[in-house]
Order: structure tokens, then sequence, then C-alpha cells
């Protein structure tokens, strides 16, 4: 027996020797203690080539870098979720999935991706820590820090100095706070969203509507909205034409759009009246010459010679006690801003009004611009010398300046082509889009200017209101008059209303070419999503600082490694389990390799049960349950016995000694062990569902 005993080095007992012969490896001679009492088993037996390299201990941290790469996409989902629905509506994912809804799975992802490394990290920071001699609370104070936030807040107040430690730690109490703020990431808002329907305002470049019975008398259409104007309230009056389906519309092409209008002024002429006996006198001999007259117009006589300036129809206002105005009607081209419609009422800029020049020829007047004035924003409105492609509508100027469309057939009229010149500059033409050209034609003209003729009166004939009471006066008189009470404000807004209902009748009976209406969108209310994005910025820092934590974890744990020879445990507790192993077990795989993976792989197959010492040796087997539980294992484990045997042969006496000694501590102290009991038979180690089970488990990275 003595022959066969191996050769060990002078710091080894027995008992090391037993063990170095049974692992055939080298062991380090700083992990083999001798003690008089206690025998010291090696926890740590390698191969002598133990250096790796960076990449083979990152490999060992695989489903951390796996858990944390998915928390970082959660990330990026939330991102792109949100920021597609950025200023848009909610979606109409369903009646149970909802933005917010996929926003808080994806935040749970996100979260647990995240503390996964996290706790990992703190673990193996744990054996770390324990490299040098430290109090064993600690071992708790870690293990509590690796487990939440509780655990993690008390673990700042107790370790402040353990930097890396304590910045997990502060990951995961500042954990607590990603739910909350990203969910505010998404903030609802009440907005406009465009939808199916009609939006529509009514516009027109050329009016030339008028009855034709011999002559021109104003249509049905036109002399109803004269009588609404006037009648109506500003309340109730639908002062434009327009058709919106939803009563909320944009317009964001028309960032301005132009149309032929009806102008109107109201002058103040009260300083030219003269008191004669007990009436008023105008210089045109307007005047209330009956004592119970109050109230008197007539048409103006024209108040320049330039025939461009001359309105559609004027007409002066008298009353009792010397108010005097003049009022007037004129085509005019208005160019509107900001064009919307909100809750069914039209909002518009009116940007700036130019009066249409009237052309007197052969008593056939009409009023007519042309020029850079397109009705829309991106139509080309400059002029052509030959008549092309849409450029046909012929033009001159007037001595003004101002540019007209040459006359043509108006009714049953026809101007020839000469009759102009004595109004243009020169007899040379050039040609512009019909859309650029606006016309108040040659019958409305006649029509209108014959109807206000009637209502207000002429200088011939004039039109008044004797009394109060007079019943037989004109309505429209009756309004302006305002029983004999009449003002600028109540002139103005008088004449206001009257050019208003007149131009909306002029956009919805215009002529169809060149008038087509301004285009919209309807738009709906609608709950829309903004996207705050400062709300994730703790998930961010989170995210970067466990990136951090992560790869200066791991570089501690290579260099650890190269020097303590172990792998990664992090927070498996099999490594502290192992050492509270009873001694006998201890030296039955004593050689097991606890720093590589024969430790998990031994543990899976390996029955041990926590029991007092004394009952450790109580329930000790039997040599015949030993030789039975022998038959249960391969053949190889066998041989390794046999070899075990005979070395125990060796030093047997030693090793009762320590054995007993050990036991009487033990005993002394009441202590607890983890005692083996048998080898797991082969049919649970190799059950189908269980290794199922564990390879998806081990392939989850949360």
């Amino acid at each position: 027996m003595a022959d066969r005993q191996p050769q060990v080095p002078d710091s080894m007992d027995q008992t090391d020797a037993h063990s170095a012969r049974f692992s055939g490896r080298t062991l380090r001679a700083d992990t083999l203690e001798s003690s008089n009492s206690v025998s010291k088993v090696p926890l740590v037996a390698l191969d002598a080539k133990t250096t790796t390299s960076i990449w083979t201990a990152l490999s060992s941290w695989s489903p951390e870098i796996a858990s944390y790469c998915i928390s970082t996409v959660s990330l990026c989902a939330i991102v792109a979720v949100v920021q597609t629905r950025d200023g848009k509506p909610l979606p109409d994912w369903g009646d149970f999935i909802t933005i917010n809804f996929l926003v808080s799975v994806l935040t749970a992802i996100l979260k647990a991706g995240l503390l996964m490394p996290v706790s990992e990290a703190v673990s193996e920071l744990k054996w770390l820590w324990f490299a040098k001699p430290r109090p064993a609370n600690d071992m708790e104070d870690f293990d509590r820090a690796s487990r939440g936030p509780r655990g993690a807040l008390r673990f700042l107040f107790q370790h402040p100095r353990n930097l890396w430690a304590s910045l997990a730690a502060l990951i995961t109490v500042a954990s607590l706070g990603i739910d909350a703020l990203t969910q505010l990431t998404v903030q609802p808002y009440d907005c406009l969203w465009a939808v199916p329907g009609t939006a529509s305002v009514g516009r027109t470049n050329n009016y030339t509507a008028a009855k034709v019975t011999g002559r021109f008398s104003i249509d049905v259409p036109m002399s109803r909205a004269i009588y609404k104007g006037v009648l109506s309230s500003d309340a109730d009056r639908a002062d434009i034409f327009y058709d919106c389906s939803t009563s909320n519309c944009t317009f964001e092409g028309a960032t301005y759009y132009r149309t032929l209008a009806m102008c109107h002024s109201v002058i103040n002429i009260s300083a030219n009246t003269k008191t004669h006996f007990e009436f008023q006198t105008l210089p045109s001999r307007l005047n209330t010459s009956d004592y119970t007259q109050i109230f008197a117009t007539a048409e103006s006589p024209p108040i320049t010679n330039d025939a461009e300036e001359e309105p559609l129809f004027a007409f002066e206002a008298l009353d009792l006690v010397g108010f005097a105005f003049r009022a007037s009607l004129f085509p005019c081209l208005r160019t509107y801003k900001s064009l919307i419609i909100s809750g069914n009422q039209l909002q518009h800029t009116l940007d700036s009004t130019t009066r249409l020049p009237r052309l007197n020829i052969s008593k056939t007047p009409y009023f007519s611009l042309a020029g850079d004035f397109p009705p829309v924003p991106g139509i080309d409105c400059t002029p052509s010398t030959t008549s092309q492609g849409r450029k046909t509508c012929a033009v001159r100027t007037l001595k003004s300046g101002k540019r007209y469309v040459l006359p043509r057939e108006e009714g049953s009229r026809r101007a020839s082509d000469d009759e102009d010149l004595p109004f243009a500059q020169s007899p040379d033409i050039s040609f512009y889009d019909p859309v650029c050209t606006y016309t108040f034609g040659h019958p409305p003209t006649k029509a209108i200017h014959r109807f206000l003729q009637i209502a207000y009166g002429t200088p011939e004939s004039p039109k008044g209101i004797v009394s109060e009471g007079d019943f037989r006066a004109d309505i429209l008189l009756k309004f302006l008059s305002n029983d004999g009470l009449s003002n600028m404000t109540i002139a103005e807004t008088y004449m206001a209303r009257l050019a208003d209902a007149m131009t909306v009748q002029m956009w919805r009976n215009g002529d169809s070419t060149n008038s087509a209406p301004i285009l919209g969108r309807a738009l709906r209310n609608r709950t829309c999503v903004r996207f705050e994005w400062k709300f994730l910025l703790l998930d961010v820092l989170l995210l970067v600082g466990t990136a951090g934590l992560v790869v200066v974890t791991v570089f501690l744990s290579w260099r650890d490694r190269q020097r303590m020879w172990r792998r990664a445990w992090k927070s498996s507790a099999l490594p502290l389990l192992w050492c509270g192993l009873e001694d006998r077990t201890r030296r039955r795989f004593g050689g097991m390799d606890y720093a590589g993976k024969e430790l998990w792989e031994k543990s899976k197959v390996v029955e041990v049960k926590l029991a007092r010492a004394e009952d450790t040796e109580k329930e000790r087997p039997s040599p015949r349950r030993e030789m039975d539980g022998e038959s249960e294992m391969g053949a190889s484990e066998q041989e390794q016995e046999e070899d075990m045997g005979q070395a125990e042969g060796a030093g047997a006496d030693l090793t009762d000694e320590m054995a007993s000694s050990e036991k009487g501590r033990f005993l002394d102290s009441g202590g607890l062990v983890l005692c083996y009991q048998r080898d797991l038979p082969a049919s649970n180690k190799d059950n189908i569902v269980r290794r199922v089970m564990e390879t998806l488990s081990d392939a989850l990275p949360i």
C-alpha cells in the first residue's frame, strides 16, 4: 500500500493528496491549508491551463447581453410606435388594443430586460467583494440588493463606497419611475383631422346675370339678396357662400384667394348742408322741403370727371336735422387670406381691395380688371403678345395704367373693336389667362343701376319719408332712416350688409367659366397623439448606466477569473451549497471543478438534504447501501471509487482522526450541513420533459 501512495508536496496532508490524485489536476497551494482539528477540502481545482480570453468570459454573459438588447429594442419600438402616430389621431386597432396598451406592454418588457443584467451584475459583484475578508452579513446585503428596489435602497445606505454595486442599486431604485414616465410620452389632445366630405368657398371672376326683356332688369335672386341683406341682422345674414359638411374645414393650399365682389363707401357730407327757412338743402338740391318730411334720398351726380372712378350706383341721404351722407356701390376685387371654417363660421382676413375701373363704351358700361391677379397661388398671370395656350383673353391698358378686358358681345349689343381706344394708352393688345381677368358685365350694370334708382330716387324725382308712420315709403328707406335718427354707424352698417348680400349672390350666380370655388378639406374633431420624448430620458439614462455597469462587471469578473480561476457565478447559490456539504461528501466530490460547468452538471444528479451534524452520523449509509449506490454509477466512476479507496487506505488513520474531531465540533455547536443522500437514477436525469424545459429556460434571457 505504501508503494502506491502518490508523491505530494510537504505542504499537503494526506487528504489533499487524495483529492489531487482523484482529480488528476493541479491544485492551488494557497487553497489547501492543514489543520490539526479540521480537514480542509479544496474548493477549486482546475487544469494547469487556466488563462481565458475576454471573449470567453463575455460568452458566459450572453443571457444578460441578450436581455439588455431586448430592453433596447423595446425602447426603440416605443419610440417608433409613438413617433409614427405623432400629430395623428389615435389608431383604431380594435376594442382592446390601444396605443397606451401597446406602450405599456413594451414598457414592461423594457423594464424586465433592463433589471435582469443589473441583478446579475450585483450578484457577480458580491463574489468580487468577498475576494477580501468581509463581514458575513454583507452576503445578505448583496442578495437583497439583487432582488428588488427595497433591498437596493437599503444597500445604498449600507455600502455607499462600493461604487459599482451602488450604481446597480441606484438603477434598480430608479427603475420604479419607468412605467409612469414612459406612459407620459403619449399625450392626447383634441385636434381637427381630415375626413371625407365637402369643403368649398364660393368665388367668381365674372358676373353677367340679368333679365333681358326688351331692356335689362334685375333678376329675382339679386333683388331678393338686396332686401335680405338690408333687413336681416348680422347674426342672421349669410354673409359668405360656402359648403362645409363637417362644420370645420381648412384650405391649406389657398394661402390667399381673389374674387369679384361688391364694395361700398360712405362719406359724411353734413358740412355741405344749408338751412333754408325750416328745411335742409344739399348742393345737389336734395332737400326736405315738406315740413313733415323727415328723410330724403336721391341718386348722387358724378363727383369726378374720371369715368373710371364712377360707381355702379351712388346716392345722397338727408334728414330733418341736417345729417347727410353720400353712399356708393362699386364692383371690386378682394384678396382674402387665412381662410378656415370653424364651427360652421367662415373666418378669413381681407388683405386688399382693388376697384374695377368703369368703361362707358357706346352707352354700354361695364367694369373690368386684368393683370397679375391670380385667383389662387400657382397660376401664371404674365401677359403674352400673342394668343397661345391658356392666354387667350385680349386686354388693353387704360391711361391710368390699369388693364381691362376688351369689350365683347354683351346681351344684344356688340361693341366695335376700336370704341375703347379713347380710354386706352395705345392700341397694343396683350393676352392673359382668363382666370386672371375679372368682369362685371354690362347687363347687371344696367339692371342693378335701374333697380336702385327706383328704390332711392333720382335728382329729378327724389324719395323720402314724410313721417314715421309713412306706410307708402320703401322698406329700404325706412331701415336707412332709422325713424329719423340715422347716423354714420347706421349708414355704414346698412351699406355693408347691402354690399355683402350682393357679393354672396354674385358668387352663387357667377359665370360658370373661370369661377371655380376654393376647395379644401373637411375636418372632424378627433383625439390626436403628441410624442413627448423628454419623458424617455430616464429610460435612456438607465440603459446607458446599465451598459456601463455590465461592461465594468464583465471586465472585473474576467480579471478575477485570471486570479481565482473560477467562472462567473453571478446569482447562483450552488457554490455556497457545495461549501456546506458534510465532510465525507466534500471528500467524495472534492476533486470536482467548482469553477467550471462540472459544478452545475453534477448538481443535477446528486441528491442532498439539510440536516444537523449529529443526524448525519446516525443516517450514515451502511456499507451494503453504499455498494447499492455504487452499483448505480457508471463504470468510470466505479474505477475512480476504487482508486479513491486505495488512497484512503494509505491515510486511513489520519482521516478517521480528523473526521472524529470535526464531528465533535459540529455536535458542540449544533451546526447544519448538507448531507449526501444518493446519485439520482438515470431515468430522472434523462427525463425528456425536464430536459426540454431546462433548455427553454436557459434560452430565455429574461
